[in-house]
């Protein structure tokens, strides 16, 4: 900052960038597998970290400093499943359980961080997919695709205890190909439901009690070519 430069404010002192090297204890258990006659696999991993000096960026309206929490921890849960319905069909879906991701209480820290969740480390998150593909002669192919993504409630950011709700966003494609994959054509569209939310929040500078905002794209289509020589 300007006021802890002493070359423009004599006798001030200049902030101290260092920080801590940040050190994790990890533990994780997967397990991947193939059942139904191979038309499903499941691939499941549980994880707990318990992390000393954890590296905190935080914007404080002029500035980004990095605070280094003593202790904080999270564990958690994953899971990944293909269906193969038919040839030409595949289900899939995915969850991420985050019961505890938290910073342990520290009078270093003080508010909003201190004995607070992490911010983006939503509790629950999770997919659901259908891809179809149709062959419509020896040579070309027409296919399909549809997602929706769930986000749990998260805070935003490190310099405040707001939040944002829940989020659900439908994206899905429709296109053709050919049946060796050399050349594909894709009409496709993101956040097809229009779905207005955001991603991020930070204090405005100089507007005390101001928060600003990222907002999530909006609908938004496309079409993709792609081939291979």
């Amino acid at each position: 900052m300007v006021a802890n430069n002493p070359a423009i404010v004599p006798g001030s002192t200049p902030l101290n960038p260092t920080y801590k090297p940040e050190k994790i204890d990890g533990v994780e258990v997967g397990f991947k597998g193939d059942y139904l006659d191979d038309k499903a696999r499941s691939n499941l991993a549980v994880f707990y970290d318990k992390i000393s000096d954890l590296q905190v960026a935080q914007f404080l309206g002029l500035q980004f400093a990095v605070l280094n929490a003593p202790s904080a921890r999270l564990y958690g849960a994953e899971i990944e499943n293909t269906y193969r319905v038919t040839r030409d069909i595949t289900l899939t879906a995915a969850a991420t359980a985050l019961p505890e991701a938290k910073i342990a209480e520290s009078h270093v820290l003080g508010p909003p961080l201190s004995g607070r969740r992490f911010a983006q480390a939503p509790r629950w998150a999770g997919s659901l997919g259908a891809n179809a593909s149709h062959s419509l002669n020896e040579s070309v192919a027409v296919t399909s695709r549809a997602a929706l993504q769930y986000t749990g409630r998260v805070y935003t950011d490190t310099s405040s205890n707001y939040q944002i709700g829940s989020v659900t966003l439908l994206n899905a494609g429709l296109g053709i190909e050919s049946v060796n994959r050399n050349w594909v054509v894709e009409a496709w569209c993101l956040n097809c439901a229009d779905r207005r939310y955001y991603i991020f929040t930070f204090p405005v500078p100089l507007q005390t009690g101001t928060q600003g905002a990222y907002v999530g794209a909006p609908r938004t289509f496309g079409l993709t070519l792609l081939a291979h020589f």
